[in-house]
């Protein structure tokens, strides 16, 4: 877009003002992500560096993604989720080169990054890294930048309302079975009243858990906790 370019460079007039100019440069700079669920702009800007001559975009976008995540540790579980950027639809990445610019502390700012529901992020990669993907079809490489985002569940509400009344339902249960084998004192209340009650405790807390734990999930940590107080 050398005529656009020049126009900008000698009128000083908005870049991008024009919707053909706007076209243009969102075939030329425009970013999609791969593998969303949604992807919307929000706003965007186009700015001319006269000293550089450089043309550069500034967009502020709300993605989308679903993604699986592993639950076997559950609920003090950890996820990656990595995202992959290609040039719009209408090009061929194989033709484009895609790389950041390792001097720019800028290229990527995820700080309004929003986690899932229960979730809080744990850490963002803080640049943007080349991949060159090979396609099936030609076995010619195409152009992506990938950057990634680590989350973890927030687990105190676990920790509150199932960790710790079992914890203390175990041990109250261990302890008066402790204290009236060693005492002989008490023994058959304990047999008949103490231990089955723990028992019941320990399913009614067990059964509340298991709601929180998400769908599609198999043996997690809670399950082993579990398996733990009834050993």
């Amino acid at each position: 877009i050398p005529s656009i370019k020049e126009r900008w460079m000698h009128l000083d007039i908005a870049i991008g003002y024009h919707a053909e100019e706007e076209r243009a440069l969102e075939r030329c700079l425009g970013i999609r992500l791969l593998d969303t669920v949604g992807q919307r702009v929000h706003r965007k800007s186009y700015n001319y560096g006269f000293d550089t001559e450089f043309v550069w975009r500034i967009a502020e976008e709300t993605v989308r993604v679903r993604t699986q995540f592993d639950l076997s540790q559950y609920p003090f579980d950890r996820h990656f989720v990595s995202f992959l950027l290609s040039v719009p639809a209408e090009i061929d990445p194989s033709e484009v080169i895609l790389y950041p610019d390792p001097n720019d502390p800028y290229s990527l700012d995820t700080r309004s990054t929003i986690p899932p529901r229960g979730f809080q992020i744990n850490w963002v990669s803080n640049k943007l890294d080349p991949v060159a993907v090979y396609t099936n079809s030609s076995w010619t490489p195409s152009s992506f930048l990938r950057f990634a985002i680590g989350i973890r569940r927030l687990s105190r509400a676990f920790i509150w309302r199932t960790l710790i009344p079992s914890l203390v339902v175990v041990s109250l249960g261990s302890f008066a079975t402790v204290f009236a084998v060693f005492t002989q004192k008490y023994l058959e209340a304990v047999m008949t009243q103490v231990i089955p009650a723990t028992l019941i405790a320990s399913v009614a807390l067990q059964l509340t858990a298991s709601q929180s734990i998400p769908l599609g999930a198999s043996r997690t940590k809670t399950d082993m906790l579990f398996v733990a107080y009834y050993t």
